[in-house]
């Protein structure tokens, strides 16, 4: 009660003071009191620094209603492909049909996935190509990919490789949707959780379709690089975040939690499951070949029912491995080194000798990168002769690498090249076969 009477007290006399300071400001003709507190604040902030913020707030939304207000010729169909095209734009609906195709093949050559629905593509003609996009269709029996064109630029070669939706967010979206599609026989089932009585059940396919999704990323990304034929992204190469640039240290990150990861999970922890999903594929065909996930897309057809962990029971069937141990025994090292592209504009802004790269950007004191004498500012250019621009080419050289306990980095040092030898100490525990009667076991989980 005391305290009480001290805080009306002092609320009491807080005006009081305020008021007769008002009062000697004006008897002073002007508030010396203000100006000097005012030069106070001022000389506090005299080693302080601004921050000044540009922000352009220019979204650019398409969805169905949209589509049906703009005027469209087609569809013309090519291949698997409806093609829907403005004014003048037929010669450019069959190139990008023929591209889209070529990229179509190789999934289902290598992933042995069918394409279920229908492929509908629009060449939306604008002033420029927007680059912050939300598209939203809802469709069940096909599949839109919008694809924008310049008015100043109408080739097919600017098409495709200034949009940014080809081909990686376009081969994810399709490989993810290929496997959910109510068109198959038997879909991957979506994630889900829900309670009956004190029975909690749930279904974690995110890590197969995300998975899968981006690996398929990552072999077109190999295609395009190496095949002429194809039409390279321009947009990708300045933004090349978007294939992921940490599978296999994510994936050492998160262990085993990685087939409990859901569509539900918040957004700060997707990158890194997102990564590490993609890794497991990596890491999958790294041990049993190129021809590994088709395999695992083969035997899908086995099984009528597609949840999580008929999904790992799947995997372990085709390899006769336990997947789960062979992640729990994944052994990755920390390096401590960041890698960023090296970019035309990144080399001549440094004046840099060498073009292509991966620039070392950070280096953690007493690490292993650091003890073998890798320095900041060194430009990393091969891992055992496999040229390396990013994170994620050092991450697979290094992978490659685990069996030999070494791994000869080759490096530019202001324009001087020099091997250095990295000792991997420990190597990746090698996972068991599975036993007969522990097979068996498996095939258990079904019922």
């Amino acid at each position: 009660m005391n305290n009480f009477k001290g805080l009306i007290n002092k609320n009491i006399a807080m005006p009081i003071v305020v008021g007769v300071v008002m009062v000697v400001c004006n008897l002073l003709g002007g508030c010396v009191l203000r100006k000097e507190w005012t030069k106070g604040q001022y000389k506090s902030r005299h080693n302080s620094s601004f921050v000044s913020s540009y922000t352009i707030k220019h979204h650019y939304a398409l969805d169905p209603k949209q589509l049906q207000e703009m005027p469209f010729d087609g569809p013309l169909t090519i291949g698997n492909f409806d093609m829907f095209y403005q004014q003048g734009l037929m010669e450019q609906a069959v190139c990008v049909a023929k591209q889209l195709g070529s990229i179509v093949a190789i999934l289902e050559h290598r992933l042995k996935l069918d394409v279920p629905f229908e492929l509908r593509v629009y060449l939306i003609r604008r002033d420029y190509i927007p680059q912050n996009i939300t598209v939203q269709f809802e469709e069940d029996k096909s599949f839109s990919l919008p694809l924008f064109i310049a008015n100043d630029n109408e080739s097919c070669q600017t098409i495709l490789s200034e949009n940014p939706f080809y081909p990686y967010l376009f081969v994810h979206e399709i490989v993810e949707a290929a496997l959910i599609s109510p068109q198959r026989e038997f879909p991957v089932l979506l994630d889900f959780c829900s309670f009956h009585g004190f029975v909690k059940i749930a279904n974690h396919t995110r890590w197969f379709r995300d998975g899968l999704a981006g690996y398929a990323q990552y072999m077109i990304h190999k295609e395009l690089s190496s095949n002429e034929g194809l039409i390279e992204s321009k947009y990708f190469l300045r933004h090349k975040e978007m294939v992921p640039q940490h599978p296999f240290s994510s994936l050492y990150k998160v262990k085993n939690n990685l087939f409990l990861w859901t569509q539900f999970d918040s957004d700060t922890k997707d990158q890194v499951y997102y990564n590490a999903s993609w890794g497991l594929f990596l890491l999958i065909e790294n041990k049993f070949g190129k021809d590994s996930a088709g395999r695992i897309i083969n035997n899908l057809n086995k099984s009528d029912y597609l949840d999580g962990k008929t999904l790992i029971e799947i995997i372990n069937e085709t390899f006769c491995i336990d997947i789960k141990r062979m992640v729990r025994d994944f052994y990755w090292p920390d390096i401590g080194l960041e890698i960023v592209y090296l970019t035309p504009a990144f080399a001549k802004n440094r004046n840099l000798s060498v073009l292509e790269g991966g620039f070392l950007k950070n280096v953690k004191k007493d690490s292993l990168a650091d003890k073998v004498g890798l320095e900041e500012g060194d430009i990393i250019i091969a891992v055992n002769d496999q040229r390396i621009e990013s994170n994620l080419d050092f991450e697979i050289a290094l992978l490659r690498s685990m069996q030999k306990k070494r791994a000869h980095i080759t490096v530019d040092r202001l324009g001087i090249q020099k091997v250095l030898i990295l000792e991997l100490g420990h190597v990746e525990a090698t996972s068991r076969p599975l036993e007969p009667a522990e097979k068996n076991r498996k095939k258990g989980w079904r019922l």
